[in-house]
């Protein structure tokens, strides 16, 4: 109809819709490029417009796990080779070992041999170089991991190489896995190996020359200025490789919470990562002895990643943390600025232990701090903000993880992150003066004050963040170079509730009100129509943010319900049992959400529905709906999908 339309209305609506588009994005203050889509339509890179002018790049990843790693490798490709490769790994350890001075030649040869212990290979019989050892040594030990990574990310890293190779790139899988769990799959060994060292070095006053420079923080409450909380977190880790190809991720997967993340090109983990519910997640490092070589579970990015989307609360997001398989101690940032657990910590772990420090958690008992250095006691007194860089604070890391390095650059960076945030008078401290912009310069003091000689051209080495957890709004350096300036992005403001729900069955089939209701309900339709969407009310008589075990009513198009009917016993046989929606009167169901229990209800959420008999919803394999079943398998549960 479009083309019988005079060409002045044509005229005035692109214009309208082109002012409206523009004015979009100076309100979010998010300048966007134009986008390529992936073959699918629903994955795109788009590029970003920085404060100095730049451009970033934007990759946005929806749908199921496979699908997203698909989206990914035929869209960057070509920059994926930068990464996902043994060049890339090569460049990673020998950075490591860099940064071990004197000491990196003897922790090499101490990791051939433990690597090549629990490979059963001689690396001195072995015929190969040391990189090319090490690589096919810790390819094995990825590949003992994957037990441990959840599905979902093993098929996106497939996609990953598959939908490379669809514009004519060659991935490995090999490399693209052991590159996602690099970090845990070599400090899982060097650890061990390097801390006692390091220890016994700083023990006897020699300077070892360590720098693992990662800061991160939490600020709330009296420490800021208006409603906001932010989560600052620079993660510092150097390397051509790591820091010439930053990507801001945007990861909306079917079932699980969207999340923009920072990171590098084919890095499906988080290293600094919001969600759509206000949660925030960083990690930083800290070498100790209680690590268990090889075995590491989905390593830490992964478990950053995994704790972002499927956390609703800072509880939640803890307990992701504190149940992963872990192999590797590390320190996680963790904040929530919008739920009703609002507040933020510095976790402690090691692979046995974890211990949580909150914001409003005091400075240990005097007599408890004697079991720790004087110099790396807790400094923070306030009830609303908590600081940490590379070394443990808490007593009990200390008594049941003797054996860590406190490196003195770790405790230089807490000590001045101390001093001024308490100062009023340095431009970039003085508590209960931080709003955005000023939070955004206190997680970059390390270049705005000069003090580490970096210049525009220094590289960033490889991100400095700050999230506002409750507006959900972000910005990032993400480099390669400081002249590349900060990208600002915000998550979408809470979507409208869903207007209508469908039901896909475990056979691939869809729940239909014949007729659009006043008939039976079936399980055999294919595709989705009217007759398959249903509006799905709370107790409240809402249709968002629906919980798991809620009471819910189900109505069809033409204002009928749903409505189990009741299973008896005549004589030698049942009758009843069956499903339809048939009546005007509400009946309830209870939800029972499989995919996150004790959650609220988001798109692609695994379900079942228990009837007030106390019976099950099924979807029988010859298309047949019934509500007869006495215990949930596979036929009883079911994907929402919102429209």
């Amino acid at each position: 109809m479009m083309k019988n339309r005079t060409k002045h209305f044509t005229f005035s609506l692109i214009l309208m819709v082109s002012l409206a588009v523009f004015a979009g994005m100076v309100l979010c203050g998010q300048a966007l490029a134009a986008r390529t889509y992936a073959p699918d339509g629903k994955g795109y890179l788009e590029y970003i417009t920085t404060d100095t002018g730049h451009q970033q790049p934007f990759l946005h990843l929806e749908g199921t796990g496979y699908e997203m790693g698909f989206q990914h490798g035929y869209l960057m490709g070509t920059a994926c080779t930068n990464t996902l490769s043994e060049a890339f790994l090569i460049d990673f350890c020998s950075e490591y070992i860099m940064e071990l001075g004197d000491f990196g030649d003897i922790i090499v040869n101490l990791l051939l041999a433990d690597v090549g212990e629990w490979v059963g290979l001689d690396y001195g019989e072995s015929g190969m170089r040391p990189a090319d050892f090490l690589l096919f040594a810790f390819k094995r030990i990825a590949k003992h991991n994957e037990q441990y990574i959840p599905p979902e990310y093993l098929d996106e890293m497939r996609g990953i190489v598959d939908g490379a190779a669809a514009v004519g790139v060659v991935l490995d899988y090999e490399e693209v896995l052991l590159v996602n769990v690099g970090f845990d799959a070599l400090l899982s060994f060097a650890y061990p190996l390097a801390t006692p060292v390091l220890a016994t070095a700083s023990a006897l006053g020699q300077v070892t020359g360590i720098q693992l420079a990662c800061n991160a923080f939490v600020m709330d409450g009296n420490a800021t200025v208006g409603d906001s909380l932010y989560m600052g977190r620079d993660f510092m880790f150097s390397g051509q490789r790591l820091t010439d190809n930053p990507l801001i991720y945007e990861f909306c997967g079917d079932g699980r919470n969207r999340v923009v993340s920072v990171g590098i090109t084919g890095l499906i983990g988080s290293m600094a990562a919001m969600n759509e519910k206000g949660l925030g997640i960083g990690m930083d490092m800290v070498p100790s002895g209680d690590c268990t070589p090889a075995d590491f579970g989905m390593g830490c990015l992964l478990t950053a990643r995994h704790a972002m989307e499927q956390a609703d609360e800072l509880s939640q997001g803890l307990s992701v943390i504190q149940n992963a398989k872990r192999g590797v101690s590390w320190l996680y940032v963790l904040a929530d600025g919008r739920g009703v657990e609002r507040g933020g910590a510095s976790v402690e772990t090691s692979a046995h232990h974890v211990y949580t420090r909150y914001m409003d958690t005091p400075p240990a008992d005097p007599f408890l701090q004697l079991l720790m250095p004087s110099n790396v006691r807790q400094q923070e007194s306030y009830p609303d903000f908590v600081l940490q860089t590379n070394h443990y604070v808490l007593p009990d890391m200390y008594l049941n993880v003797p054996l860590n390095v406190g490196e003195a650059d770790s405790v230089h960076r807490y000590d001045r992150m101390m001093e001024i945030f308490k100062d009023p008078n340095h431009p970039l401290g003085g508590y209960g003066t931080y709003d955005f912009d000023k939070a955004f310069d206190y997680i970059n003091w390390m270049y705005l004050t000069g003090e580490e000689n970096e210049t525009p051209d220094s590289r960033v080495d490889q991100s400095t963040t700050l999230f506002d957890l409750t507006t959900l709004r972000m910005k990032t350096l993400c480099g390669p170079t400081f002249a590349q300036g900060a990208t600002e992005y915000a998550l979408p403001a809470d979507p409208p509730p869903p207007s209508a729900f469908s039901f896909k069955s475990y056979h691939g089939t869809y729940f239909c009100a014949e007729n659009n209701g006043g008939n039976t309900v079936n399980a055999n339709r294919t595709a989705i129509g009217d007759w398959e969407k249903f509006v799905v009310t709370g107790t409240d008589g809402k249709t968002d943010n629906i919980a798991d075990g809620e009471t819910v009513t189900i109505r069809t198009g033409k204002n009928y319900y749903f409505n189990a009917k009741k299973k008896v016993k005549v004589l030698w046989w049942y009758t009843g049992g069956g499903l339809d929606a048939d009546t005007t009167a509400p009946q309830t169901f209870k939800l029972i959400n499989h995919t996150r229990p004790g959650g609220t209800l988001q798109n692609g959420d695994l379900i079942s529905l228990k009837t007030i008999y106390s019976t099950y919803v099924v979807a029988e394999s010859d298309g047949d709906a019934l509500a007869d079943r006495t215990s949930i398998g596979n036929w009883e549960k079911f994907n929402v999908i919102f429209h």
